[in-house]
């Protein structure tokens, strides 16, 4: 298939409303034993083109549609489960589908959480609580997570099972809320 095809068939699928099979929306709420760090909600930080930083944020009221915008796709799970978080936006008159990834770098066992229009490279999956897990693991930490516009809380994936590079985070726990 020709390059530009690829694009077309992405490009396509982005400006897309949220599939059928799509379950949503819904709200993802940090559960934590560090009281400063329960009850926190998810929600996307812009931090470049089509691109959000994964952070966590006090409840507001008014602010509802910002936090409970995530839907869970499983148009090509299989029938196994598991599926793409997927976290639509209005873009002038054209929503544009961002879904969940991580952000891997060499230099660290902590990978931040963005949402992007970068398709992501694994599905994600919940537990019979609602918990989000990604392989079957619940690693999810709150740290504070370099952007470009200085330092955020942001969510983190542990890589392994070692101790983390130094970063100031916390273990938490994500759920549908």
């Amino acid at each position: 298939m020709r390059f530009s095809a690829i694009l077309a068939l992405a490009a396509a699928a982005l400006a897309a409303p949220v599939a059928q099979d799509a379950t949503g929306p819904f709200a993802l709420k940090t559960i934590s034993t560090n009281a400063n760090y329960n009850g926190l909600y998810v929600a996307g930080y812009h931090v470049g083109a089509a691109t959000d930083l994964a952070v966590l944020s006090q409840p507001s009221s008014g602010l509802d549609s910002v936090f409970r915008n995530f839907y869970f796709n499983t148009t090509f799970s299989g029938g196994l489960g598991e599926g793409f978080l997927v976290y639509p936006i209005q873009a002038n008159t054209n929503p544009i589908q961002l879904m969940a990834q991580l952000n891997f770098d060499v230099s660290s066992n902590t990978a931040p959480l963005y949402i992007s229009v970068q398709p992501p490279i694994y599905d994600f999956s919940f537990d019979a609580n609602g918990h989000l897990l990604l392989t079957g693991l619940d690693r999810w930490y709150a740290c504070i997570t370099q952007s470009a516009y200085g330092p955020q809380l942001a969510v983190n994936w542990v890589m392994g099972s070692g101790s983390l590079d130094g970063q100031n985070c916390e273990k938490i726990s994500l759920v549908k809320a």
